[in-house]
């Protein structure tokens, strides 16, 4: 199991609007964005999707994501191969992604 604390912060969108920006909106945004053809299928991906939105979900609730190491390692293996390098830009994303890949194992 691993912890981090829940955190976000507001960034503007491409009509100029507020938006809350989060690891839930950044991890989205990468699945959304992943070409199709390279989609995790099956049974067992299918279970970690359920379990990330259930973990998100009690991340806002209690401001702490706990993950377990199965929808931990999918994330860190999604952000490791996908995330686009132009995020290291913005030091809330880089925050949040550093302290996701530095959570400790429990």
């Amino acid at each position: 199991m691993r912890r981090m604390k829940y955190n976000e912060w507001i960034e503007k969108d491409q009509d100029g609007k507020d938006q809350v920006v989060n690891l839930t909106g950044l991890v989205n945004y990468l699945i959304n964005n992943k070409n199709p053809n390279e989609m995790p299928r099956g049974l067992d991906k299918f279970k970690i999707f359920s379990k990330l939105v259930n973990v998100f979900e009690k991340g806002k609730e209690n401001k702490e994501y706990v993950f377990e190491e199965e929808e931990y390692k999918f994330v860190k293996n999604l952000i490791e191969k996908d995330i686009p390098s132009q995020w290291g830009l913005n030091k809330d994303i880089l925050g949040t992604i550093n302290e996701f890949l530095n959570a400790k194992e429990e």
